[in-house]
């Protein structure tokens, strides 16, 4: 009878922990800041070389903002630019005045959320993460041959580390409050400007932003896995 209660016992602690082990995973749907779910942010890009956010390695640190803190709710960090194309030259040839609208790519970043009391609250105190997918759609706005503004349309995706599988998309506006080229210093209130291979701090020219209209959507997903073959696994004994 001890026995057949041990048992139990242990069948029952087994299952428990089963349940406790897929409780923590973010709960799905769509969160937006409209709804006051997801908090707005801040952004900065560290230029590579100062006073081009065009620049192939200039990196993203991006966190939620509350008005006093950042990165309460959610902050991701290190996308840097792997490509940018120009999609539009609408710069008058005479006056200077007009827009240039880039696309640029990124490659490799990771993120942070907040679980405890968020609307995707699923049992985890922190949820992370990493990038796989990260685009902006940058207006430059000129005037008289001189840059003087920008806006962005910021999307990402990505997975949640140790659960299987959900997955985020994200989708922002952002619209440029300073940068170094005119010898500004970051303020504070905004994430620190990151080299992009570690995420480290030093670098000290860059553009910061403010983002608004923030849309997250978490999501079933399935992470592809490489197929092993019967002739693979008996090549391993060989």
């Amino acid at each position: 009878m001890k026995t057949a209660m041990s048992f139990f016992a242990f069948v029952a602690v087994a299952c428990l922990l089963a349940v406790s082990a897929q409780a923590g995973a973010p709960l799905g749907g769509t969160y937006t800041s409209e709804a006051g779910q997801v908090s707005h942010g801040r952004h900065t890009e560290s230029f590579a070389n100062d006073g081009d956010f065009l620049t192939l390695g200039n990196a993203i640190n991006a966190a939620s903002w509350d008005g006093a803190t950042l990165g309460v709710q959610w902050s991701y960090s290190c996308p840097d630019i792997s490509s940018t194309l120009l999609l539009a030259d609408l710069v008058n040839p005479v006056t200077g005045d007009g827009q240039m609208i880039y696309k640029k790519t990124f490659t490799d970043g990771t993120f942070t959320m907040n679980g405890t009391g968020e609307a995707w609250d699923g049992g985890d105190a922190t949820y992370t993460g990493v990038i796989n997918f990260y685009s902006e759609t940058t207006t430059i706005i000129f005037a008289s041959f001189q840059r003087v503004n920008a806006v962005t349309n910021i999307t990402w995706s990505g997975y949640f580390d140790g659960y299987e599988y959900p997955c985020v998309q994200w989708a922002a506006n952002g619209a440029t409050l300073g940068d170094t080229s005119d010898g500004s210093s970051l303020p504070a209130g905004f994430p620190p400007f990151v080299n992009p291979d570690d995420c480290s701090l030093g670098r000290t020219n860059g553009i910061w932003w403010q983002d608004s209209d923030v849309t997250m959507t978490i999501y079933g997903c399935t992470i592809p896995v490489e197929e092993t073959t019967w002739g693979n696994i008996k090549a391993l004994y060989n």
